[in-house]
């Protein structure tokens, strides 16, 4: 039985070169599985796909798929909508997706997502969140409001 482990150590290591770009939309972070160095693209945006890029590097890897067949495969990669889709607006500004089944920590990622992608660009981006009443939440909905406004104060 073979093991693979993905993260900041162990048989796929996660790199500290993550780059999230706002237009053209993608990410792109460095790996090392094996030993072997490896620069991964993907149309998706946000670093928690970095896992996700990590797993599909680690199960090609065991199946033996050629490197540069996954650096394809990821690349190529469509993102759906509610799930971090880029929508380029007028006057530089952008609206990014990320509807589908929100929750308070999905909103935090996607939070930080944005302030990684608008400081990776040289102009300064005004930056707003649009978040839904959460009354699924019941009693905690002002709480988990109150939680993503504290990141959202870093725009």
């Amino acid at each position: 039985c073979s093991v693979y482990s993905v993260g900041h150590d162990g048989n796929c290591i996660i790199g500290d070169q993550i780059y999230l770009a706002l237009s053209p939309q993608k990410i792109s972070c460095d790996y090392k599985i094996m030993g072997q160095e490896v620069m991964l693209e993907s149309s998706l945006f946000g670093v928690q796909h970095t896992k996700n890029m990590a797993l599909a590097l680690c199960l090609g890897w065991f199946l033996k798929i050629d490197l540069s067949a996954i650096k394809i495969a990821l690349a190529s990669m469509i993102v759906l909508e509610g799930r971090g889709l880029i929508y380029p607006l007028s006057n530089n500004c952008y609206l990014i997706d990320e509807s589908y089944n929100s929750n308070p920590t999905s909103c935090g990622v996607a939070i930080q997502n944005l302030l990684c992608g608008a400081h990776g660009r040289a102009t300064q981006f005004k930056t707003c969140a649009i978040l839904g009443g959460m009354r699924e939440l019941g009693e905690k909905t002002n709480i988990s409001h109150q939680y993503m406004n504290k990141p959202s104060k870093k725009i």
